[in-house]
């Protein structure tokens, strides 16, 4: 029986705050992306913006790094490392692993090399072009997921069918998509939900991010 008018108007009201919602986390999204990618430039070509994005985002990834465990490992890889390489850096300024940021944008990959070298740290972090929907996860005890990688979806697919099993892997997301992100863990046979830390870079949404430890079952 086909539907009346006035049917489809009750539809069209239903579906209107789910399309508000995929709307707002698709806009934060994409102005996340945006906003580090710019930080990352300006951090690329100003000592001095460098080296406040290492003191006030550094930090916060070192809290990350403490409160997952994670500098007791041995080898990490970030997916999604952007010119500026801070997760990289960090890291092997707190530990002794062998940390491998791989990105996607080869002009990216160039200048993250160029910073690695700068700051003399060819020995502990290796930069390379790679895309997290195809690239093998095998052999490393913890993945990083950056916010910024994309597509998301493709991304959590291959990793958590890749990785090593009893492997770390820790999700990067904006305060908007946290409860999409959450949904598709949960439903992800090949992984396990640990806990979140809560960040609060900026002080104003999206740049409320949390970080998700999971484990590969």
């Amino acid at each position: 029986m086909p539907k009346s008018k006035e049917d489809y108007s009750i539809i069209t009201k239903s579906q209107k705050p789910i399309i508000i919602i995929r709307l707002r986390i698709y806009l934060d999204k994409l102005f996340s992306i945006y906003f580090w990618k710019f930080l990352d430039i300006l951090a690329c070509k100003n000592i001095k913006i460098a080296d406040l994005y290492e003191k006030e985002i550094g930090k916060q990834y070192t809290k990350e790094y403490d409160q997952f465990g994670l500098l007791k490992h041995n080898k990490i890889l970030h997916i999604g490392c952007g010119a500026y390489p801070l997760t990289e850096i960090a890291l092997a300024n707190s530990s002794s692993a062998e940390v491998v940021g791989i990105d996607k944008n080869p002009k990216a990959v160039v200048l993250a090399k160029e910073i690695i070298r700068r700051k003399n740290l060819e020995k502990k972090v290796t930069i390379t072009d790679g895309d997290g929907i195809n690239y093998s996860a095998d052999g490393y005890d913890v993945i990083i997921i950056s916010s910024c990688s994309t597509p998301k979806e493709k991304v959590f697919k291959n990793i958590f069918k890749r990785a090593n099993k009893n492997s770390i892997i820790i999700v990067r997301s904006v305060d908007s998509a946290l409860n999409n992100i959450l949904e598709y863990i949960n439903g992800n046979k090949d992984v396990k939900y640990v806990k979140k830390l809560h960040f609060n870079t900026f002080f104003f949404k999206p740049h409320f991010w949390y970080s998700i430890y999971l484990t590969k079952k």
